[in-house]
């Protein structure tokens, strides 16, 4: 591809210097994929996404008609919005062509924490908070993972 754009450039340089059109030749190859743009690093950012997408949804189905579970959920669904938040704003960086914003990953992980420490502090044996915990670690593995490949 690099070859034939090369060739057609050149083409295009010589008829347009016969007609005093002067053209300067381009670098025509394609940019380099860096790893915040890879498709490891994009399926990690899917992952946490969907991952606490599916978390909220299991947060839920807790049953809160306990003062202490309803209290931990609320903190929960608190971290929850935290993380959400600083995910789109790392996303509309991204978007936009710019670098995401360094509190981005901070504010995510403190959102990550505030639910994992709400949560595990139940010390519940109900199934729903086990589901929700569960898809929070997941949803952890995918941040930890955007860390080690989005650099």
């Amino acid at each position: 591809m690099v070859r034939f754009t090369s060739t057609l450039v050149t083409v295009c340089v010589a008829a347009f210097a016969g007609q005093r059109i002067h053209a300067a030749l381009i670098d025509m190859t394609e940019p380099a994929v860096t790893k915040v743009d890879s498709l490891q690093c994009n399926v990690a950012r899917a992952t946490i996404i969907t991952d606490l997408n599916e978390f909220g949804v299991l947060l839920q189905k807790i049953d809160t008609s306990n003062e202490t579970v309803a209290s931990a959920v609320s903190d929960a669904q608190g971290g929850l919005k935290t993380t959400g938040d600083a995910i789109t704003s790392i996303l509309q960086a991204l978007i936009a062509g710019e670098a995401p914003p360094a509190e981005g990953r901070d504010k995510t992980g403190e959102g990550l924490g505030v639910m994992l420490q709400a949560l595990t502090g139940l010390n519940s044996t109900e199934p729903a908070v086990s589901d929700a915990l569960s898809k929070l670690n997941d949803a952890m593995a995918a941040g930890n993972e955007v860390v080690a490949v989005c650099k």
